[in-house]
């Protein structure tokens, strides 16, 4: 948010920028229309306006699914204004740029701002509960993978100044996944179902006609859900969030 600490970073002789900062957590974002946008937005164009003056040579720019739709609240209105940012720094300053949406991230080290996480705490207290109907479909994709790919992408001219989606190769459905975690944990767990539904999360795609359309990325080997799981459960109970 600073924009001469950002110019500092700049003038030490950057050739790529990667912007992961910003507020990312859905849920609390939905409550802080002002922080969202200065986290998501403003901060964006600081590091905007740093590279121009830098001449960095490209800018990746880790957006969300949610910028897709009409969901998510002002976390998924951040994420897309700053891609509409990125394309007209692009038109404007010949800034290269790609942005690549992000969906259903789960892996070690994670915090309670990450779905699966919080999931995986409550699991292991032996109850899982749930605002939805467990039909909600998701595509998780194991950091790792996603990382890896993050880093594949910026090695190809053919991947600049395009918009990109990055999620997992395995759809599957809510109630799915927490008999898959119960299953892992020996059936140990109570599965509870509220009648109210979270508004302000997609139910089976994130996806709402936009103009911007984006192709997906994929990745020939990845990790296994269900080992995922193993580890990101080891990973909890370890730290005893």
């Amino acid at each position: 948010m600073n924009p001469d600490d950002v110019s500092a970073v700049m003038d030490t002789g950057v050739e790529i920028v990667y912007n992961f900062a910003g507020l990312a957590d859905l849920n609390k974002a939905k409550d802080l229309p002002l922080e969202s946008m200065q986290l998501n937005v403003i901060a964006n164009i600081n590091i905007l306006e740093a590279s121009k003056s830098a001449g960095v040579e490209l800018v990746v720019y880790a957006s969300s699914v949610y910028a897709c739709g009409t969901k998510g609240s002002f976390y998924g209105i951040s994420k897309f204004t700053s891609e509409k940012i990125m394309e007209e720094y692009n038109q404007k300053c010949g800034i290269n740029y790609i942005v690549v949406r992000y969906g259903s991230l789960y892996g070690s080290g994670a915090d309670e701002s990450n779905g699966m996480c919080r999931l995986l705490k409550q699991a292991l207290k032996g109850k899982i509960s749930h605002e939805g109907t467990g039909q909600e479909v998701r595509e998780y994709i194991h950091t790792r993978d996603a990382a890896k790919l993050s880093v594949d992408i910026i090695e190809d001219v053919e991947f600049h100044n395009n918009t990109f989606t990055l999620t997992g190769l395995e759809p599957i459905t809510q109630e799915d996944l927490f008999k898959m975690i119960n299953e892992i944990l020996e059936d140990s767990i109570d599965i509870e179902y509220t009648s109210s539904i979270d508004k302000g999360h997609y139910l089976y795609t994130p996806y709402s006609f936009r103009p911007t359309v984006a192709r997906k990325l994929a990745s020939c080997s990845f990790f296994d859900l269900g080992q995922g799981i193993v580890e990101c459960l080891e990973d909890v109970s370890s730290r005893r969030m």
